[in-house]
């Protein structure tokens, strides 16, 4: 599976989570290999997790349906670039409008921190990642809402993306 077919799996997984659906991903063709030296702290409440196959973890707030997710696939063949991600995710998503977008110090290592306006199923909805590349794994971060509930939850977000460590 390509990167692309990955990148619009995400939006849909961060809508369907939304709405409270669910939906797998994978990012290559390969068997996914995660990362299992990740620490991290969760999000607080109202957050609870969801279990999903292909995410290593995705935390849902009940009270709004915004999701934190973070999944990691480690020895992709396919070694894409941190832009070339951030390029799939946004050619992936309906309408989007990259609203920022940075290189950041993530984890000791160049990261790519990007907000993303778009539509998904027809519904506005907006995306903050954490893209990163440590030790021949990749980390995608997420933050998916509902446009106008965005604000909301971003700062736990943001206190999630600060505890995120991986080797």
């Amino acid at each position: 599976m390509s990167i692309s077919i990955f990148i619009s799996r995400l939006a849909k997984l961060a809508l369907a989570l939304t709405l409270g659906g669910c939906v797998s991903l994978n990012f290559g063709g390969a068997k996914i290999i995660k990362s299992n030296e990740v620490k991290f702290k969760e999000p607080v409440k109202p957050f609870r997790e969801v279990k999903t196959a292909a995410q290593d973890h995705t935390w849902r707030n009940e009270l709004n349906g915004n999701t934190i997710s973070y999944l990691s696939e480690c020895n992709d063949p396919s070694d894409p670039s941190l832009e070339q991600i951030a390029t799939g995710i946004t050619g992936e998503i309906d309408d989007a409008q990259k609203i920022e977008s940075s290189e950041v110090d993530f984890n000791s290592r160049p990261a790519l921190h990007s907000i993303v306006d778009g539509k998904v199923d027809g519904i506005a909805t907006r995306f903050e990642l954490m893209i990163l590349k440590k030790n021949s794994c990749i980390y995608v971060l997420t933050y998916a809402a509902v446009t106008s509930d965005f604000a909301a939850s971003q700062k736990d977000f943001i206190a999630f993306a600060k505890g995120f460590q991986v080797p």
